[in-house]
């Protein structure tokens, strides 16, 4: 049987309470599960969001404070970069490099057995250019024909050296040297990107 408003009236006072606390709990109830843990939720998310974006307020901060000396640092890199890049040679200049080596040979006379470029290898942006060379003299004119080409303005390098064959020519004790020598060729943007070639299509004629 269902309880009317006269009903209600008609109950004493403490029951009158209890179904008021009754209603409340109930109401609060609804009001937790369906409001305000939903609620709660959003706010953790969005906490969880601010100190993110708290992070990275700190971090572009940093960058801020320190974007001077980086700017700094990037135009010294750069500019090292470029004194480097202006010691690789081109290509007409790799000739002049190679008549160089050998008119060390002539300056220091060193007996030239051999004196063999080689094919370069790119490498990027630039082209290793290798010369295999044979000398044969003293010990002292060996090494004042190395300190020429270190002293060269372009970098050169000079690998797998070794002696061998050591002949005493009248007390004066000979050497036969046996090294590859680099140099570096600068390849320009125009060279390093390929040339598109096009296809031709073969077009059958009818009969």
């Amino acid at each position: 049987m269902a309880l009317t408003f006269q009903d209600i009236q008609d109950l004493p006072f403490y029951k009158k309470f209890l179904i008021l606390i009754v209603i409340l709990a109930i109401l609060f109830g609804l009001f937790y599960y369906f409001i305000y843990m939903p609620k709660l939720d959003e706010i953790a998310s969005l906490r969880s969001q601010l100190r993110r974006l708290d992070q990275q307020v700190i971090q572009k901060r940093k960058l801020v404070k320190n974007i001077t000396q980086f700017r700094k640092e990037f135009a010294l890199l750069k500019k090292k970069f470029d004194e480097s890049l202006r010691q690789l040679p081109n290509r007409e200049m790799i000739d002049r490099i190679l008549m160089d080596i050998a008119k060390f040979e002539r300056k220091e006379n060193l007996e030239s057995i051999l004196f063999k470029p080689k094919n370069e290898i790119k490498k990027g942006f630039y082209a290793v250019v290798p010369v295999q060379i044979q000398i044969r003299g003293t010990y002292h004119q060996i090494g004042k024909f190395f300190d020429d080409i270190a002293n060269l303005p372009r970098i050169v390098n000079v690998k797998g050296y070794k002696f061998t064959k050591p002949k005493d020519e009248g007390g004066i004790v000979l050497l036969t040297a046996d090294c590859a020598i680099e140099t570096y060729r600068y390849i320009p943007e125009s060279e390093r990107t390929p040339k598109k070639t096009g296809r031709r299509k073969n077009v059958r004629k009818k009969k």
